[in-house]
């Protein structure tokens, strides 16, 4: 996580940095989910107010308004976050945010920095990109010029798909891959890079082939574990059972193949590595609460709602529970 100044008008006093710090009351345990909206195609700035306990597979940038944050790191005791700071939180850490009053909004920049390194591969782009996965899992505070300039980018960026806004969302990175050690307050963080590497491939793995055939002993080897070991790993990082979370990928896939009218339901179930379209469809339904034709038929007639477990990547394609 990196928290980050810039220069505008803040009428709350700014604490010091010894304030930032709070220590948690006895006893209370949180629990973090998978965020609801995980799949960020590249880029997403949205408004947003008070969200549960959560982690997603992406980079966020968050931006106070009129109130402080108070902002939890997996169990360590919570930071507080001012107007006039602007707060990263890299994938796969579990994070909890709380503002003063509930109606407080704040502004954040969403940005998938596994799909961005695919796009710039092949250019000088990507050993900056590397260089942030193993600099970015522990905050730092960046001052004055740093934070001036990356929050006039962030207000401009839109979210149409356009070259000038993957240009912003590019030298946002850019300036993120920059250290400071002179204008740098390191915020501890207990997830190491290795995990942070182990979450990423997994979740690319399975988005780049929905209908995998991996059983748990395979992939436990695959990634120099014993089974336990990998299911304990697993349940720790992501929430649920590896078998629950492939099924909910599977059926965030089916949901978008399921808007093409020439691709059958039955050669859908069987893309998607399903044993028959009669286990596909329950498990649909049991996700969704639907039944993978009635979805195909009026997919308009479930209106999106803040519970929704999954998104497609289109963002206006719910599912729901």
């Amino acid at each position: 996580m990196l928290v980050i100044h810039y220069n505008l008008p803040v009428f709350l006093p700014r604490p010091a940095l010894s304030a930032r710090t709070g220590k948690r009351s006895p006893g209370v345990a949180m629990k973090f989910e998978l965020y609801q909206r995980q799949e960020i195609v590249l880029f997403l700035k949205e408004s947003e107010q008070n969200t549960p306990p959560h982690y997603h597979n992406f980079i966020e940038l968050i931006l106070p308004q009129d109130n402080p944050i108070s902002v939890t790191i997996d169990t360590a005791d919570p930071i507080h976050v001012w107007p006039g700071e602007i707060l990263l939180i890299p994938p796969f850490i579990a994070h909890h945010i709380e503002a003063e009053n509930t109606d407080d909004r704040r502004t954040t920049l969403k940005i998938n920095l596994q799909k961005l390194y695919l796009m710039l591969a092949n250019t000088p782009y990507a050993p900056q990109i590397e260089h942030f996965y193993q600099i970015g899992s522990n905050g730092r505070v960046y001052l004055n010029e740093t934070a001036t300039q990356l929050a006039e980018i962030i207000d401009r960026i839109g979210n149409e798909y356009t070259l000038r806004n993957f240009s912003d969302i590019v030298h946002v990175i850019d300036i993120l891959c920059q250290e400071r050690p002179s204008d740098e307050w390191m915020v501890p963080n207990k997830k190491t890079t290795r995990e942070m590497n182990l979450c990423a491939t997994l979740n690319d793995m399975v988005d780049n082939n929905p209908g995998i055939d991996i059983n748990l002993d395979e992939l436990a080897q695959q990634f120099n574990m014993s089974k336990s070991t990998f299911c304990r790993f697993f349940k720790k990082h992501f929430g649920v059972s590896f078998h629950a979370w492939l099924l909910e990928k599977k059926v965030k896939a089916a949901c978008c193949y399921l808007q093409e009218p020439d691709m059958s339901i039955q050669a859908i179930s069987y893309q998607l590595g399903f044993s028959s379209p009669s286990h596909f469809t329950k498990v649909f339904k049991q996700l969704t609460g639907t039944t993978p034709k009635e979805f195909r038929d009026n997919p308009l007639d479930f209106p999106r709602t803040e519970n929704d477990a999954l998104y497609s990547d289109d963002h206006d394609m719910p599912l729901y529970r």
